[in-house]
């Protein structure tokens, strides 16, 4: 699957982490399913065929040469890295008129922005690291590799995680998910939900903002070719509040309809690290819900022509 069919399909190559590839939801609910859905009927697109290569837990890699096996996408690990999604595209690259990519949330860490003992300051050098220099480095790579000019290169933003508003009970079983170990005392020995949700917004706008200075810097050799798509969510659409566009909890279990097959599978795969399975079993928690994937699809679409 990737190079022109005997019909004439071209490709829509999917790269990154757990929100390109869908966390969460079935096959046909993906936003990048409903993006190529109606690409179909666009000019230039039809047959359009996806390809996903992004995976939950994927980091960009840019600072490490481990190697890591493919397993199934839903289940969080940090390989095959971003970049190694690229480079082992072996199919012909010419074939691939959208890249469809995004990349950085993990490099960060989401346990190290919903930590309350994360600094500002240490947040922001961490997304210039990631956000900007990697993130710049992986959308050379794409574009040198996906050369055709022909070839649309989408870089999604991310979203903040947690707000003001968000349930305190549910927040502090999220950030014990994330590996925050005594999260309850954590956030009653400092300025309590308030420190949190400063660190997630923060990640969001200056994130934003060092996605919008790579695909800049990155244009200046792709021809103009990549785009930035911001998610467009607000603080009203964050984790466990009325009007959240992200699985949450109910009763503190997952929302999505795949938290029975995490709880089958997972035991299994993380059997020598209980923390890494709770991240498992939870990994939708904080991912696009059902109006999330259609925000994004809808904003993705604005891109195009």
């Amino acid at each position: 699957m990737g190079a022109p069919s005997a019909n004439g399909s071209i490709v829509m190559l999917v790269l990154g982490d757990s929100v390109a590839w869908g966390q969460g939801h079935l096959p046909h609910n993906k936003f990048h399913q409903l993006v190529c859905d109606q690409l179909q009927y666009r000019d230039g697109y039809q047959q359009i065929a996806p390809v996903m290569r992004a995976h939950s837990g994927a980091v960009i890699g840019a600072r490490t040469d481990q190697q890591w096996t493919a397993k199934n996408g839903e289940i969080p690990m940090s390989g095959p890295t971003i970049l190694a999604q690229c480079k082992h595209y072996d199919d012909d690259p010419d074939a691939v008129r959208v890249v469809l990519l995004d990349g950085g949330i993990n490099d960060v860490g989401v346990g190290t922005i919903v930590n309350p003992s994360t600094s500002s300051t240490e947040l922001q050098q961490l997304i210039d690291d990631y956000c900007y220099t990697d993130m710049l480095q992986l959308l050379g790579e794409v574009a040198a590799k996906f050369s055709n000019p022909k070839c649309r290169i989408i870089l999604t933003g991310y979203y903040q995680i947690l707000s003001r508003a968000s349930d305190r009970t549910c927040a502090i079983k999220y950030m014990e998910t994330r590996g925050v170990a005594d999260a309850a005392r954590l956030l009653a020995s400092t300025q309590g939900l308030s420190d949190v949700t400063e660190n997630c917004e923060q990640f969001y706008q200056q994130s934003d903002q060092a996605f919008v200075k790579a695909v800049a810097k990155a244009n200046e050799s792709a021809g103009g070719r990549i785009t930035f798509v911001p998610s467009g969510f607000t603080d009203q659409d964050a984790l466990f509040q009325r009007e959240s566009m992200l699985w949450g909890l109910t009763f503190l279990q997952p929302q999505d309809p795949l938290e029975d097959y995490r709880d089958e599978v997972c035991p299994n795969i993380f059997r020598d690290s209980q923390l890494d399975c709770v991240k498992c079993r939870y990994a939708s928690v904080g991912h696009p819900n059902g109006s999330g994937a259609i925000k994004f699809y809808q904003a993705i679409m604005n891109a195009f022509p």
